[in-house]
């Protein structure tokens, strides 16, 4: 390590210091420094990365890009009087950013499970009634889920109402399952886990007192 490194490694724990002392002396001139160092050099550093990034794609797209950046510009509106024009990034972002996420969760969580409970039910995988039980589940299931004006009542309360009953409590043994298996897989090895290196390490260290 040369000696620059150095230097700047004691710096950034003296300044990581700072940012801790707010919890025990409070706010103090050490503190201030170290938040405004590492809220700057932060914002510094990803408006670098945006203009680096703005700079290759404008290089790749040309005018395409002009767009974009518009809307980005429009954020910054928020600073002026013209504060309406912030809208339209953030309804742009939002919408973008929601149809994404939205999108893919149906796809790979709803109609790929659909598809191959499906599947499962046509090839009898892994056996019959397995296959019929998840089926039957799933169509309970998807009942429970219908939420619209005109079907909701008699999908809900109505001539179907048992189906959607049925379907709620296929949700309970589906969470139920997950909730126990994802306690006894990552809770329980977490503390058997925990507790055996406590003890080994308490007998190496009586074999270490006592040799």
């Amino acid at each position: 390590m040369t000696p620059f490194e150095t230097i700047v490694m004691l710096l950034g724990v003296f300044l990581s210091l700072g940012t801790f002392s707010y919890a025990f002396i409070g706010e103090t001139y050490w503190f201030a420094t170290s938040e405004a160092i590492f809220i700057g050099g932060g914002i510094a550093v990803g408006l670098f990365a945006i203009l680096r990034s703005l700079q290759g794609s404008w290089v790749s797209t040309g005018y395409l890009m002009i767009l974009p950046v518009i809307i980005g510009l429009m954020a910054f509106s928020r600073w002026t009087k013209y504060r309406w024009l912030a809208r339209y990034p953030v309804a742009v972002l939002s919408g973008v950013g929601l149809g994404v996420t939205v999108g893919s969760t149906i796809r790979g969580q709803i109609i790929a499970g659909v598809q191959r409970i499906i599947t499962d039910f046509v090839s009898f995988t892994p056996d019959p009634v397995s296959a019929v039980i998840s089926l039957l589940g799933c169509i309970a299931v998807l009942f429970y889920f219908t939420y619209s004006a005109k079907y909701s009542d008699p999908v809900h309360v109505g001539t179907f109402g048992f189906i959607a009953k049925i379907g709620r409590l296929v949700l309970f043994a589906g969470f139920g399952y997950l909730y126990a298996s994802t306690f006894v897989a990552e809770g329980i090895d977490a503390l058997s886990s925990t507790i055996i290196t406590i003890v080994l390490r308490t007998v190496r260290a009586l074999q270490g007192f006592y040799g």
